[in-house]
């Protein structure tokens, strides 16, 4: 957990409808009263703002910068390009992104990743928006151990708190597992209880996230399933 502003990314999430309540299924398959798209953060200045988060995170917890910011399809990409850009703007610092495709690219370039080639010996730090049951961050840490690369670390912009996927053991959070099972510190900017204070104590927050009695009642049971 880094020292950001639960209540500013709370604002942002509201405020761009990234974050919702209602009733949605996870990439984990779980019925879930709150949805967070970072898809719906889709302007200059807004991913300019989040971006700045990401990057303040990054030099707040990792003493050396990566070599490359690596973001997954989709939601991933345009953060890995705008964190690179923030951490150049506020450091000096060259640090390259990539990304990659869902579908291996048969004519021009080809391949399937895009961007600052993940070469020996590259420091790679891995961004994405949303931490569940850590289903998508373990795909890609599974593949990039066949290449002679340094995970420095994990970091999204918000951890749901919720028990890890069966692939990564299905014990402790999700955060917790991916640590333990590839070796690799995860971080993340807020996390989904920290979101819900922050709204719950801001009327203004309330009425523009239709939070309601009811809702905050679906949500805390379903942490309470969930959660870990």
């Amino acid at each position: 957990m880094t020292q950001i502003s639960a209540r500013e990314i709370a604002s942002l999430l509201v405020g761009t409808h990234a974050l919702r309540f209602g009733s949605f299924t996870t990439k984990s398959g779980r019925e879930s009263p709150f949805f967070m798209n970072f898809g719906a953060i889709n302007g200059g200045a807004d991913l300019t703002r989040l971006a700045g988060w990401y990057a303040d995170a990054i030099i707040q917890i990792h003493r050396t910068l990566p070599d490359i910011i690596f973001g997954p399809a989709y939601k991933g990409i345009p953060l890995a390009v705008a964190v690179a850009a923030e951490l150049a703007r506020k450091t000096g610092a060259e640090v390259g992104f990539a990304f990659d495709r869902k579908e291996v690219k048969d004519h021009g370039e080809g391949g399937s990743l895009i961007g600052r080639p993940l070469e020996k010996g590259r420091r790679i730090l891995i961004v994405d928006d949303v931490l569940t049951a850590g289903t998508s961050v373990g795909q890609t840490l599974a593949w990039m151990k066949d290449l002679d690369v340094k995970i420095t670390g994990v970091l999204v912009g918000v951890d749901r708190c919720e028990k890890a996927s069966d692939a990564l053991g299905g014990n402790g959070t999700a955060a917790f597992a991916l640590a333990r099972t590839h070796h690799v510190r995860v971080d993340s900017l807020t996390d989904i209880k920290k979101i819900m204070t922050a709204i719950c104590s801001d009327q203004g927050l309330v009425s523009a996230s239709g939070l309601t009695e009811a809702v905050k009642l679906k949500v805390n049971e379903y942490l309470g399933k969930y959660g870990s």
